[in-house]
């Protein structure tokens, strides 16, 4: 046996003893079974190696160890939360803190029109049961496997029909240093609704995260999702976000990753019903021997459909930076009207820069574009804030901050959390020219 299959041995058994340890007898028989076909879903496929085209830049060799060796953390005894800066305009939100996986607390101050289910409370399990069935009736890969199988409580948050939520409602996970947790998330919103939510993502020391968030929108309603990621610096983290968007329903989301050793992100948005939108900004920054991957999949299924998404990455020091998003146009999706951007800083000779945008159309009368650059900064524009006797550390400085809060807008959120996190932003950003 080779030492790879020893690795793979090691986290095949950690994972079926996590698995029989979180099997709650008191959980639906159907979603029991589920979960015990997700386990042997994992253990036959294991972790995807490189030769998969979708993790042809993510060697997650590194991953399986760090794995193995938190599966054997006692979650239920670490639930604690890594400290987190409040943000302007946040710091009376009504919060939901999911801590290694599990609900932390009872969130106090919901607004009238949400509501908040978890598996773990009799009340709330079979809302969230019948949710959770649905998701696990659909192909999973195996890091969702995974977490089908392992995951220790799911929290199903509901907006009521025709509500309108003008509170900032703010989604927390945190990790504790030296565990694996697995959350499992469902967000519905109903016909009609609004709702502005805030995702934050922070960790401790040597944490692992693998996350599965799915987002309903049903007919008219609309979400803002401001998602921030400053995972610890030995962190590493994947998250599967999937939304599901029905008749002119809208969707805005802006995602920005500071933080992590290595991150993996995963976003699929299904415009299933026709006049769905969807408009993304992103932002990925990895300096040091950080890495994150980032991977999109925006899917048109009906007419009159619209996506666009623009990400920028900066890369740094030896950080890895990966890019891959596809727009699918499905057949009988007439007037969509897609785009699909992706522009990337490197500001170091010892970076890298991966970037794939795809197109793939089945269907006539579309408008799609898609489009890459990676470069350095403008030697001209450098030269230009110099003659203007600007410190030539700062001009760099200024030129990769304008460059990075370019996916930053105060359309959709509060000017004064905007600016907090362009001054977060900023401080990330490196001193000095490259070296």
């Amino acid at each position: 046996m080779t030492l790879l299959e020893q690795d793979t041995q090691v986290l095949a058994d950690a994972v079926a003893r996590r698995a029989a340890a979180n099997n709650d007898a008191a959980w639906p028989a159907d979603l029991r079974a589920a979960r015990e076909r997700a386990l042997r879903l994992f253990t036959e496929q294991g972790l995807p190696g490189t030769r998969s085209e979708a993790w042809r830049y993510t060697d997650l060799r590194d991953w399986g160890a760090r794995l193995a060796k938190a599966l054997g953390s006692d979650t239920r005894d670490r639930i604690t939360v890594p400290d987190a800066t409040p943000l302007p305009e946040l710091e009376d939100a009504p919060t939901i803190v999911i801590a290694n996986g599990c609900l932390s607390g009872e969130p106090g101050g919901l607004p009238a029109g949400v509501t908040l289910s978890r598996l773990g409370d009799p009340q709330g399990r079979a809302a969230c049961a019948d949710a959770l069935m649905e998701q696990l009736g659909r192909g999973l890969d195996p890091l969702g496997a995974l977490n089908s199988a392992l995951f220790e409580d799911a929290v199903l948050i509901s907006i009521a029909d025709d509500a309108r939520i003008e509170t900032t409602l703010q989604l927390v996970l945190a990790t504790s240093d030296g565990v694996a947790a697995q959350p499992r998330i469902l967000v519905h919103l109903g016909r009609g609704s609004r709702a502005r939510l805030f995702l934050r993502q922070v960790s401790s020391g040597e944490a692992f995260s693998n996350a599965l968030i799915e987002f309903g929108c049903g007919e008219g309603a609309s979400l803002d999702l401001l998602r921030l990621q400053e995972e610890g610096d030995r962190a590493m983290a994947r998250s599967a976000l999937t939304f599901q968007l029905g008749r002119s329903a809208q969707l805005d989301l802006t995602s920005l990753d500071l933080g992590g050793l290595a991150i993996r992100n995963e976003l699929l948005v299904r415009l299933h019903e026709q006049d769905a939108r969807v408009r993304i900004n992103g932002l990925q920054f990895v300096d040091g021997t950080r890495h994150a991957d980032n991977r999109s999949c925006l899917e048109h299924l009906a007419p009159r459909t619209t996506s666009e998404e623009t990400f920028h990455g900066i890369a740094d020091g030896r950080g890895k930076a990966v890019f891959n998003g596809l727009v699918l146009v499905h057949p009988g999706a007439n007037g969509t009207d897609a785009r699909l951007g992706n522009r990337n800083l490197l500001l170091s000779p010892h970076a890298e820069v991966d970037t794939k945008p795809e197109l793939e159309i089945y269907t006539d009368d579309v408008r799609c574009s898609h489009g890459a650059t990676t470069g350095q900064l403008d030697a001209d524009a450098l030269f230009y804030l110099a003659s203007r006797g600007i410190d030539r550390d700062m001009a760099r400085r200024m030129l990769v901050s304008a460059f990075a809060r370019q996916v930053l807008s105060t359309e959709r959120w509060p000017p004064a959390l905007v600016t907090a996190l362009g001054e977060q932003l900023t401080a990330r950003l490196p001193h000095g020219d490259p070296s």
